[in-house]
């Protein structure tokens, strides 16, 4: 893959699909400049794009953002950070370890991005939650971008 750094968006490591679609977000954005809002960082997480009144603004799927972010986190800090209400043993486990990181990546998409949306006033972007029943798609969907 060409390495593509974008108005200041690295995506060297997000993969052609992700570029592909940040391409296709940001043309479809007919304003003069930059001017769709593009959350860092969750660049993997965009489904899509949606026309709210005379704004073309992004589109985000709920699970993909939190797992964006959980996979940003690193494990050593995680177990540091939960060394107290986890025993060492337990926080080796890959799959508690996972389940730590996305309820802490839960906490952080809330606290951090939902609550800073109304910020961007118009050109804040759209999260929508995917149906249960398309989780074998939405897998393959994240697999596919990776």
């Amino acid at each position: 893959m060409a390495e593509e750094i974008k108005n200041g968006y690295d995506l060297t490591k997000a993969g052609q699909l992700v570029v592909d679609r940040f391409d296709e977000a940001t043309q479809r954005d007919e304003k003069e400049g930059d001017n769709i809002c593009i959350l860092h960082g969750l660049e993997k997480a965009m489904i899509g794009t949606a026309q709210v009144g005379d704004n073309v603004v992004a589109v985000y799927e709920r699970s993909l953002c939190i797992q964006c972010i959980a996979d940003g986190f690193d494990d050593e800090d995680i177990k540091k950070l939960y060394s107290d209400e986890y025993s060492p043993e337990e926080l080796e486990n890959p799959d508690v370890l996972r389940e730590v990181k996305l309820r802490s990546a839960e906490e952080f998409f809330e606290y951090n991005t939902i609550r800073a949306l109304p910020y961007a006033d118009t050109a804040a972007p759209i999260i929508v939650e995917g149906f249960g029943v398309d989780s074998e798609r939405w897998e393959a969907f994240k697999v596919a971008c990776k």
